[in-house]
Order: C-alpha cells, then sequence, then structure tokens
C-alpha cells in the first residue's frame, strides 16, 4: 500500500532561526483569502471570497490577478481548492441566494482560464452546509469533507460526500451529530480517506463510504487542521493543548497515539489555522494572534498579527515570523521552487505574501537500510533511480509531484536484493518544478527528490 505522502531521504537544519525575506506583498479591496496553492504553472490558486461574488482566484507569480471564477450566487465563498491535473480546478465552500434561507455546501469546478465548468450544491434543509476541503481521486472523482449545522438545538455534523467526475453523488455520510462536530480535512491515503472530525478524531472510510477505523487523539482538544506526516501518520494542528494553552502541533499515528508534540512560539490569544508539508519532511503553519494590546503593550486596542513557522520533521520550530497591523494568515504553502506563499486577510481586504526560499542550510545524509538515489539533478529528459534492497521483497515506486498527486508509479513489483535501476521519462508536458520518488519496501520509506527543468 502506498499513500498521498511528502517525506524526504534528506535532513536539513537551518543556521539560524531568520525567517526568509519577503519579495512581495499585496493586498486585494473587498477579498479574503482562506486556501492559497501553487499551481504547476508556476501561478498561485486561491479560495476565499470577493472580486463581484467569486470564490476562486488565479493570480501571477508576482501577486496579479490572472482571472476570478464562481458559481454565480449572491452569497458566495469556498473553503478549499486543489489543481486537477489536466484538468482545471475544484474548489468547496458555501453559498446562498438571496431567497435562501440556508447556506449550501457547493462544489465547483473550473477550466484552466477561468471557465465555469459545472456547479453543484448539495443542501440539507433546514441547515448551514459548508465544504472544508475536497480532493480529487484517482478515479477521476472527488472526496469532500465539511459540516451540516442545525440551528436549534445547536447540533454539527460531520459530512462526508464522494462524487464522479461531474459532481453527483456516489455516497453521502452524515455523523449523529453534536455541538463540535465537523469534518475539516480530507486525505488520499491506503486506497481509501481519512478525515480529521469532532476536533478531536481520525476516521477511516474506504472509498465505498464504509468506516474502517476511527481514533481518538487524547491529549489534544479542539484541532483545526491535518496533515500526512513525512512518515507514517499524521501531523495534526491543535488549538491548544493541556496543561499548556497556545498552539501546538503533534504527530500522531492512526491509533491517536502522540509522538511527539512542539509549542510554537505565541503569545496572547493564538489561532491556528493551517499546517502543510514541506520539501524537506517538514511543515509551514499559518495562523495569527489577537490581543487588546500591541505587540509592545504600550498601546491599548485590538489588534491581530499573522504568523507563519516552519517546523522540521522532527518537531523543531526553525524560524517564526509576525505581520503587524491586523493581519491573519489563514494558509500557507511553500512554492515547487522554493520560497512560501502566505494568504489572508487584513482589515477586511484580501492578502497575499510571498517569502523567499530559505538560505543557510546544512544537509545531512539520513541512514537507512532501504536506499534511494537519482541523477541527474536537475535532469531534463529522463531520471535514473537507484536503489538498494536489503531483502528480496515486494517494492512499490511512485512518484508524486509537490501537491501529492501520483505522477507515475510501478506496484508491489518483487525485486531481489542488491541494487536496482529504472528510468522514468515523464511525459513532454509535465511542468518544470520539484518531484518526489517514493520508495516503500518491508515496512520501510524511502524518499528522494529531484527536480525536473527543460
Amino acid at each position: 500500500m502506498k499513500s498521498t505522502i511528502f517525506i524526504t531521504a534528506i535532513l536539513q537544519t537551518y543556521v539560524a532561526a531568520q525567517a526568509p525575506g519577503v519579495i512581495w506583498s499585496n493586498t486585494y479591496d473587498d477579498a479574503c483569502f482562506y486556501d492559497v496553492h501553487a499551481t504547476v504553472a508556476g501561478n498561485i490558486i486561491v479560495a476565499g471570497q470577493g472580486f463581484d461574488g467569486s470564490s476562486v482566484m488565479l493570480f501571477d507569480p508576482d501577486g496579479q490577478l490572472i482571472w476570478s471564477a464562481g458559481g454565480g450566487f449572491e452569497s458566495e465563498h469556498a473553503y478549499w481548492v486543489e489543481e486537477v491535473p489536466g484538468s482545471g480546478f475544484i474548489a468547496t465552500g458555501s453559498c446562498r441566494s438571496s431567497a435562501a434561507p440556508t447556506w449550501g455546501l457547493h462544489l465547483l469546478k473550473i477550466g484552466y482560464n477561468g471557465e465555469l465548468e459545472w456547479f453543484k450544491v448539495y443542501d440539507i434543509p433546514g441547515h448551514t452546509d459548508s465544504g472544508y476541503c475536497v480532493i480529487p481521486l484517482p478515479d477521476g472523482g472527488y472526496a469532500i469533507c465539511g459540516t451540516s449545522r442545525q440551528q436549534s438545538p445547536l447540533i454539527r455534523r460531520t459530512w462526508v460526500l464522494r462524487t464522479d467526475s461531474s459532481g453527483d453523488t456516489l455516497w453521502t455520510h452524515l455523523s449523529d451529530g453534536e455541538i463540535n462536530d465537523r469534518a475539516l480535512r480530507i486525505v488520499y491515503e491506503y486506497e481509501g480517506l481519512t478525515i480529521l472530525a469532532k476536533s478531536q478524531y481520525l476516521t477511516h472510510f474506504d472509498l465505498n463510504g464504509n468506516i474502517l477505523w476511527e481514533s481518538y487523539i487524547s491529549g489534544v482538544y479542539g484541532c483545526r487542521d491535518m496533515c500526512l506526516a513525512s512518515d507514517f501518520g499524521y501531523i495534526v494542528l491543535n488549538g491548544y493543548t493541556y496543561p499548556a494553552d497556545g498552539p501546538t502541533v503533534s504527530h500522531v499515528d492512526s491509533l491517536g497515539n502522540i509522538q511527539w508534540t512542539t509549542s510554537l512560539y505565541s503569545y496572547a490569544e493564538p489561532h491556528t489555522c493551517s499546517i502543510n508539508p514541506t520539501m524537506d519532511g517538514g511543515y509551514i503553519y499559518a495562523g495569527y494572534i489577537y490581543s487588546e494590546y500591541d505587540r509592545d503593550e504600550t498601546i491599548g486596542r485590538s489588534s491581530s498579527w499573522g504568523t507563519l513557522s516552519k517546523i522540521d520533521s522532527l518537531g523543531n520550530e526553525q524560524w517564526w515570523d509576525w505581520v503587524d497591523d491586523t493581519h491573519m494568515f489563514y494558509s500557507a504553502r511553500q512554492l515547487p521552487l522554493g520560497g512560501y506563499i502566505a494568504a489572508g486577510t487584513i482589515s477586511g481586504d484580501g492578502f497575499l505574501s510571498r517569502y523567499e526560499p530559505e538560505t543557510g542550510l546544512e544537509t545531512e545524509g539520513c541512514a537507512d537500510e532501504l536506499e534511494v538515489r537519482v541523477f541527474p539533478i536537475p535532469f531534463s529528459r529522463s531520471l535514473t533511480v537507484t536503489s538498494t534492497l536489503p531483502l528480496s521483497d515486494l517494492m512499490d515506486i511512485s512518484i508524486y509531484d509537490l501537491s501529492g498527486h501520483v505522477i507515475a508509479d510501478r506496484n508491489a513489483e518483487h525485486l531481489h536484493f542488491g541494487e536496482q535501476s529504472l528510468v522514468w521519462s515523464p511525459c513532454p508536458s509535465l511542468p518544470n518544478g520539484c518531484y518526489l520518488i517514493v520508495l516503500d519496501s518491508h515496512g520501510q520509506r524511502k524518499v528522494a527528490r529531484t527536480v525536473l527543468l527543460r
């Protein structure tokens, strides 16, 4: 089995805790940005609200708007957007017409040029419904997670949906519900779907909608986001952890057992928003701090600061950055060729900030029985992948882009011990960028990183 996971064969240590410099920061009138990704073409795709009712916006690498798109509702916003390789973009959120009493969960398919291909609304009568995350599946369909809220009495229910490539429902799962029940993040792994739900649970479905297992994460509460760990397990972003208040990040296994927890530098009233993987096996955190005082605590006024933190694969906080003056960061991701993009809001306007790549990196090899080497780096036409297998065994070899999409794979091939080699020649339409070569064998996993540069 293999999972859509981001890992690397190189551990990196930052010499200084200096945050990378900002290349540019832009504000966009009457907008709010909740999610941001880099596209395979090197642009920036954003989910949010703004630009005459649009909920998805595409920007160039300098932050200039290319197009904006939406489903045409008077009240519409998207919480998540994903690129569908070779097809365009899929987004989810909520929407409401002027005549509708409640909000419905929407799914929005957009072409590469910003054209609306289709728009679906899934609505439980009398409930306020929202989609928080959507991912494309290998069969061409989609998986969505979110919440359905009943106002009186107040009950929230986790809502998981699977659709075909046209957005038609294949199955849905609606939990029994409680006050804080909602599904905030969904990932595809082990030929199934794992969601973060109820602020403290991991639930794994097969692709037919059956629950295979559910784990309670003890010792944390108020989990806000989740991604796959750089080894086996999950990285969970917590609102706070007893006994110490403040934002924390935890590595948990599929049983909900915490492997490590790190507390992020903060004070006052922190709000955690997103955690996403980086190319070196670490993670980038985005959130904001709210306080009634300025940072020097000399001026009494309400204020907020956008916060970013870089965490390594073992949970060590490597650098952090604060952005003053009512900024709120809701999402941050690493760009394919290095650096970061952060998205959020400032005083009722949308906000994007692009950061430089880190400098002053030292690398150390990661000793392991299973070894993998790739050359040349960068490559233009073909890449040679050489692995050393300690025992004759089955081995999966997969190649991913930085969004977690499978570009190529060879599944469960039996190989003899010793050195093995294969050559990967990507299709001519594959864009330049960073790619991960993932090997799984005998309970071990190894990943190498390479760069396609034509």
